[in-house]
């Protein structure tokens, strides 16, 4: 049979069987995710290590007198003259070998004398290979990580390929396998022959035998024709699976929400602002999608404050009014209270029964609560994981809103979408993320964004100072609480570091009561209890507290409008988004606002470039972006969290054109060849399975 045809004889065959491999190697490689040939040419160098043979042992010890060539290994061929060993426990065997020209050291560490003294017998030559080191004046060779027959000698000049390792496998597994393996590589069919061409890159064989085949660093680098092209092609995988399960979503069976409209019309009446262009062009968008007759999988994204909620409320009253029950689901129990507290009111006006389900609902309440979802007396419920419950049945689901959907597990978002039939799903996000980002993660839904805040926001101004003008802050912050204005004083842990030296919420807490006798201060943290940190909420929402001390617990959803000032300390230690985040929670209403950043002494580039940023602006979607180009795409957005994809060549910063390319070029593939037929098409879908893509080709249409 054509290898051609059939890449999948080689590429997909199980390793163990390839090399045939004992069940202990099998086990190890195992560790490393590797099962496969494929498995294997995806665990890729980390870096190269160059190797210089030496024909003699005086040539290697002049060349190593130079401490600049100290970071080459060596190779070298010397005959076994004797072993130094000693019974104390911990000091290394010194092994001495010589050739016509000298003799040096090989020091052995953490192996018995017996054995070497098998491997190694005294009067027979070996050829060496290991990092050099110096002590004394003196030239050794360290824990050799090659030792071979002299006729092998010309393997030890040349460059190492540097592999991630796990306990059991050494630098020489590597070594010894990838050159059969390289060796056996069939040429596979290109699955996009065009943009290969268009960027002149190798093709897909040569591009993976380059990267562990490489002679320096630069050859692994993110710019190099192979790895760009790499990254393309993992890219192209992943939004060609994205494209299908959303075209799946497009074509799965739903049930219109049909109605008047009279509940949202009403609910728009009762609100005291108009809503924003982007709000409007979001609500169309959702509700058009729950008239539609298929499923609705929308992300609505938007900068802190720009009215996501409102959106969300406005489809739930639209569900509800089309006789179905809907339910917002958020990922703490403080945001699932702020949004309860905050839709409440209209809903008791509309005349909408709604309930709020936690952990922490009592039992009686719980179990009437229960009763009333299931017997669709409750239209909308408001929670946290306690919805997800098997114990919890809705009469009637037909919309789910789920907020933070990235705090959520799949297996969360699946349990919710079993509570009832064909129900629509809306996600929102708070967190903005730049548009690489978004192709990267929400691929598979349709995303309406809202990039404006309501009228009448003020920007919020940021102040940057060093800790050490504490004390005249505090003075400060004293004037403005005479002014009317709450504060928050945001601290990083609960207690106190060695390791960060980040000052602790409580020691805070009594250094302000300490400095501001005079001021009610109050303080919550994440160890605190539910009802101990609501009521401490509720008093500074309330206006009974000048003060809060609070970590990061107050990050995401927390809403009082009086509170027009924060405090970040150790601002140098948070990321860009979380400081956005933070930052959010004042500036929510029509006063003017005021964020601290207080940094300690010598804050990195990075921190100052961080701190600099924030106070030249207030949005989110430019603070996103240029946290990718600080960070990379695996630390933006809590990209390493539930969901987002881990790329093995690609990197959503260093090839943010490639992600775009991909995006654009799936989508004309999957519109020129939606059943992914023809030679093309097969090349598709063995593209989709190199990146273990292939199980959305159940999506693909047929016929």
């Amino acid at each position: 049979m054509d290898i051609t045809i059939r890449p999948d004889l080689i590429l997909f065959e199980p390793i163990a069987r390839r090399l045939k491999l004992s069940p202990y190697h099998k086990g190890i490689l195992s560790r490393l995710n590797i099962f496969t040939v494929k498995d294997l040419l995806f665990h890729l160098p980390n870096s190269v290590q160059s190797r210089r043979f030496f024909e003699t042992i005086q040539d290697l010890k002049t060349f190593y007198s130079d401490p600049k060539n100290i970071s080459i290994k060596a190779g070298i061929v010397g005959e076994v003259v004797v072993h130094e060993t000693t019974k104390v426990n911990h000091i290394p065997t010194r092994v001495v070998v010589k050739d016509a020209t000298g003799g040096m050291e090989i020091i052995f560490f953490h192996i018995k004398p017996s054995y070497l003294l098998t491997k190694l017998p005294v009067g027979r030559r070996f050829a060496f290979g290991g990092a050099i080191n110096t002590y004394l004046g003196r030239i050794h060779m360290v824990q050799p990580d090659v030792i071979l027959d002299p006729l092998q000698k010309s393997t030890l000049d040349g460059n190492d390929r540097i592999y991630g390792l796990t306990k059991g496998l050494s630098q020489n597994f590597f070594r010894k396998i990838m050159p059969s393996i390289i060796g056996a590589l069939p040429n596979i069919p290109e699955w996009d022959d065009a943009t290969v061409k268009d960027h002149n890159w190798p093709n897909w064989t040569i591009a993976i035998k380059s990267l562990h085949t490489a002679d320096s660093d630069m050859d692994l680098a993110p710019t190099t024709p192979a790895r760009q092209r790499l990254a393309y092609d993992e890219f192209l995988a992943h939004q060609v699976s994205m494209i299908l399960i959303k075209q799946a979503y497009h074509r799965a069976a739903g049930i219109p929400k049909l109605c008047q409209g009279a509940l949202v019309q009403k609910a728009l009446e009762l609100i005291p602002f108009k809503l924003t262009n982007a709000q409007v062009m979001a609500l169309n968008q959702t509700l058009d999608d729950l008239k539609d007759t298929h499923q609705m999988h929308r992300l609505i994204q938007g900068d802190v404050g720009s009215g996501k909620t409102i959106v969300a409320l406005l489809a739930m009253l639209h569900t509800v009014e089309s006789g179905f029950q809907a339910t917002l689901l958020a990922p703490t129990d403080i945001l699932a209270r702020q949004h309860f507290a905050t839709i409440k009111p209209m809903c008791d006006q509309l005349g909408v029964e709604i309930r709020l389900f936690t952990g922490r609902d009592k039992t009686k309440e719980r179990r009437i609560n229960n009763e009333d979802l299931q017997s669709g007396k409750i239209q909308i419920a408001v929670g946290t994981h306690a919805l997800i419950q098997e114990t919890i049945q809705f009469q009637n689901l037909g919309l789910t809103v789920i907020d933070e959907q990235h705090k959520f597990g799949v297996a969360q978002r699946a349990a919710l979408s079993e509570k009832g039939h064909f129900i629509d799903t809306l996600f929102m996000s708070a967190t903005p993320i730049p548009r690489t980002i978004v192709l990267a993660r929400y691929g598979d839904l349709d995303v309406s964004i809202i990039g404006e805040k309501p009228p009448g926001r003020k920007d919020i101004k940021t102040l940057v100072m060093p800790v050490t003008k504490e004390a005249e802050l505090i003075a400060s912050l004293d004037r403005s609480i005479n002014t009317g204005n709450q504060i928050y004083w945001v601290c990083p842990l609960i207690e106190e570091s060695e390791v960060l030296d980040l000052t602790a919420s409580e020691d805070r807490y009594k250094q302000l009561c300490e400095a501001l006798p005079h001021r009610r201060i109050g303080m919550v943290h994440g160890r605190m209890k539910g009802p101990e940190k609501d009521a401490v909420m509720a008093e500074f929402k309330q206006g009974n507290l000048d003060i809060l001390v609070a970590t990061t617990v107050i990050e995401v959803g927390v809403d009082v409008p009086k509170a027009t000032v924060m405090v970040i300390e150790h601002a140098e230690r948070f990321g860009l988004a979380q400081l956005h985040q933070l930052r959010g929670r004042i500036g929510r209403n029509d006063q003017e606002s005021t964020c601290i950043l207080l940094y300690a002494p010598n804050p990195t580039e990075i921190a100052q470039s961080r701190l600099k940023i924030m106070r030249e602006t207030n949005d989110g979607f430019k603070i996103a972006e240029e946290d990718l180009k600080l960070r990379g795409g695996g630390e933006v957005a809590s990209t390493r969290q539930s969901g987002f994809p881990d790329y093995i060549f690609g990197d959503p910063f260093e090839h943010r054109q490639l992600m775009e390319l991909a995006y654009n070029n799936a989508t004309k593939l999957l519109k020129e060849n939606p059943d992914l037929s023809g030679i093309t098409g097969d090349a598709v879908r063995l593209l989709l399975k190199l990146y273990n893509r292939d199980d959305t080709l159940r999506y693909v249409r047929s016929g």
